[in-house]
């Protein structure tokens, strides 16, 4: 990946070029394109330089002054990037437009629309199965060598993993159960080292580093598919005081003189601990596990619909570059939050669109089998799922996982549904595995 340019100092522009520069910020092209680049894009340098050439503008002109701009606009935090600078954001029209509509969204449109989330049992397993896509995403985000499907299987049918790549989607998915599980916890370094030794255990080739933060001794530099190095992360004797910042931020009240808008909170979290880089391996995935941490603390529970690293993992190097821009401009955490803020808005419009494709599904799985009033919703949804594809196989474990019900009611599910015709039996193995049967077959010619 190829490390972005350095910003040009906007001091010196002005210092060297100021009758040019205060003629430019009088100007009208310069005027239009800073603001439709501040209203509409958070570009870097990088790219600033190419467009402005491309309109006719002093690219230094025209990025000098967005970067004065953006100065008077911008907040600082308690954070420090890798030399001490203050790690700062702004929250640009993009930004605050999304903010918005998760605020809306979530306490509103979704909250209110009883026929569109599910609730009980079906929400545990709705939640359930978007953990299990994080999960499966942030592992193969960080490289674990396995399938979608291998890893969806082993999760669902509760099987051990055969391979490092599944040990780390299966350590992903109970640290995405523990941070739901202790959601109201204070943040601390000490509930850090258990987050990365669950993320960790029995994927790293020196088990030593699970569970400990780095030291001196430890050599992490981050690198491209290429070797070429992309950031070195702060001296080991830093990361006490780094560490205690983190935490004092994540629990501190959002106090109304120096509110922080709790998703914005949550982004700068995951920006910092990955800056930080506290662990030899598996900073990303703590890093976004404290991120979902702080968002359900914090009454973000939309968010446990929304499987995020699986958008980030269509793009990693969008992701990874979010993060370039922000160190090689004076870690300005606005690339973060802006890019987090693309993925949250196809987060929520997929998510829209699953609740409708759910309903729709629910409502034709209880209408479909009227004529047969005995049959539960649990075995109406599995009949709909098979009647769409005959070579479907079920297991007793896998439908007790989709459902999340007992081993012996799942059998029972199973077994009525076998003697009844719509499925048939037969063994694999030790096992016992159900296909589309005859009588479901003949529902399906005849639907």
């Amino acid at each position: 990946m190829k490390i972005p340019r350095c910003p040009p100092d906007i001091w010196q522009i002005i210092d060297q070029r100021g009758h040019e520069w205060r003629e430019a910020a009088r100007d009208s092209a310069y005027l239009s394109f800073i603001a439709e680049q501040e209203q509409n894009h958070y570009r870097h340098w990088d790219k600033i330089r190419h467009v402005a050439r491309g309109q006719g503008l002093d690219p230094e002109l025209a990025w000098s002054l967005i970067k004065f701009s953006r100065l008077g606009q911008s907040r600082t935090t308690p954070f420090q990037g890798l030399t001490g600078e203050k790690v700062r954001y702004a929250t640009p029209d993009t930004v605050v437009r999304e903010l918005h509509l998760l605020d809306q969204q979530t306490a509103g449109r979704i909250a209110a629309d009883t026929d569109g989330l599910p609730t009980g049992v079906e929400r545990e397993r709705v939640i359930l199965r978007s953990l299990t896509e994080e999960a499966i995403a942030s592992s193969l985000l960080e490289g674990a060598a396995t399938t979608r499907h291998e890893a969806k299987e082993m999760l669902r049918t509760n099987r051990r993993p055969r391979s490092r790549g599944e040990r780390m989607v299966l350590n992903n998915y109970r640290a995405m159960l523990y941070v739901r599980a202790h959601r109201d916890q204070r943040l601390t370094p000490a509930l850090l080292l258990e987050l990365q030794e669950i993320l960790t255990t029995g994927t790293l080739d020196d088990p030593d580093q699970a569970g400990r933060f780095r030291t001196d001794a430890d050599t992490v530099d981050i690198a491209d598919a290429y070797g070429e190095t992309l950031f070195v992360p702060p001296p080991a004797a830093e990361l006490p005081h780094r560490l205690d910042t983190i935490c004092a931020f994540a629990n501190e009240p959002n106090k109304d003189e120096h509110f922080i808008h709790p998703v914005v909170r949550a982004c700068l979290l995951h920006f910092q601990m990955s800056v930080d880089h506290p662990f030899c391996d598996g900073n990303g995935r703590t890093a976004r596990a404290v991120f979902y941490l702080y968002l359900l603390r914090h009454g973000y529970w939309l968010f446990e619909f929304m499987p995020v690293s699986t958008l980030i993992r269509e793009s990693p190097s969008r992701y990874a570059k979010s993060f370039l821009y922000a160190e090689t401009d004076d870690y300005d955490a606005t690339y973060f939050l802006h890019y987090n803020m693309t993925i949250f808005q196809r987060a929520r419009q997929q998510l829209l669109e699953h609740i409708e494709r759910r309903v729709t599904e629910q409502r034709l799985a209880v209408h479909m089998f009227d004529a047969d009033p005995s049959l539960n919703l649990r075995q109406r949804q599995l009949l709909l799922k098979a009647m769409k594809s005959a070579d479907r196989v079920v297991t007793i474990e896998s439908h007790a996982a989709d459902y999340q019900v007992s081993y012996q009611t799942a059998r029972n599910d199973l077994l009525n549904l076998s003697s009844r015709g719509y499925l048939r039996k037969f063994k694999a193995g030790k096992q016992y595995q159900f296909v589309q049967g005859a009588r479901l077959a003949e529902l399906s010619e005849t639907r």
